[in-house]
């Protein structure tokens, strides 16, 4: 229960609290001191009219880091549930995969023979330069979108001092970072050697190894996201960027298609030679990467419509 009807900073109309106790009050949102400031400095007086200095100190200094957190979490009165940041979850572990296939696409169209017939062939380079530019697009994109979720994070991690963040970001950089490290490493010591039996174990230890770090990964954003307090309008102001990397991915795959098929047509003998990943077959190369850019496109495009729905419905609803 209340003490009376409140003033303007929240406290008793005809009865003030000490100077200290105002102070932390406004340490914290107008709209949340509107509703709790009364309860709270009550709260504030109690704890500290018999606690000794340092405890006086300690609950002060806990009661100014919630209002920090509380300035951080305010957006329009709405913390975003858990549940409602599945699709933002979604979109990253997505987009993990994406970069995983576009840098096999960027290794695989290496070599002489694929600048040859890129040279010789304008519908090859045009379907290239299309798949080089919607790729940026669709970086720029995740760079939208990350910068103002990795800044909250930062922020949350400094005030909140949640070290529940600090651990999953520690384990997914390291893990990309070490397997894109691995993968350098591999490229170097198999550009000389021959025969595509050890190339194809070579590509399957890649890709296990691959696939594992990308689940780490994963494990470290969506643990994050899920951790994390997301602001209602943070999360609204995600939507474009997703929205234009679904744009971006499925004109990316739509320019990958086209690559292919103008290669096949201008050079059946390439297209059909051991020149995709480390000297495997470029067409099952080449289809595998249409494949998983498809799945990966129609998974972004269908967590972005989710997600709009959530962040622009009614209230309520």
């Amino acid at each position: 229960m209340g003490r009376g009807p409140a003033g303007p900073e929240g406290t008793p109309a005809g009865q003030r609290d000490p100077l200290v106790i105002r102070l932390v009050l406004h340490a914290y949102p107008r709209g949340w001191r509107e509703r709790y400031g009364d309860e709270f400095a009550a709260l504030l007086v109690d704890l500290t009219g018999s606690a000794t200095f340092r405890g006086r100190v300690r609950v002060m200094s806990d009661a100014v880091r919630g209002g920090l957190t509380a300035w951080i979490g305010a957006a329009n009165g709405r913390v975003l549930p858990g549940h409602g940041k599945r699709p933002l979850a979604t979109v990253a572990c997505a987009v993990m995969v994406f970069a995983v296939a576009i840098a096999g696409l960027a290794k695989m169209r290496e070599g002489k023979p694929f600048d040859s017939v890129t040279r010789a062939h304008v519908t090859v380079a045009v379907a290239l330069d299309v798949l080089r530019a919607t790729a940026g697009l669709a970086a720029l994109a995740v760079l939208a979108g990350a910068a103002p979720l990795a800044w909250v994070v930062f922020r949350q991690m400094i005030v909140d001092r949640r070290p529940g963040l600090l651990g999953p970001l520690t384990a997914g950089l390291a893990t990309a970072v070490g397997w894109s490290g691995a993968v350098w490493i591999t490229a170097r010591l198999a550009g000389a050697h021959q025969g595509t039996g050890p190339d194809v174990l070579v590509v399957t230890a890649l890709a296990v190894s691959g696939a594992a770090a990308v689940v780490i990964c994963a494990w470290a954003v969506t643990t994050v996201i899920r951790r994390m307090q997301l602001p209602g309008r943070l999360f609204r102001a995600e939507i474009p960027a997703m929205a234009m990397l679904s744009l971006s991915m499925a004109a990316v795959t739509a320019a990958d298609v086209a690559w292919g098929l103008a290669v096949r047509s201008a050079d059946a003998g390439l297209f059909n030679s051991d020149n995709g990943l480390i000297s495997t077959p470029l067409a099952p190369n080449w289809a595998g990467s249409a494949v998983v850019l498809l799945a990966v496109t129609v998974v972004t495009c269908t967590a972005t419509a989710r997600a709009a729905r959530a962040a622009y419905a009614p209230a309520g609803s």
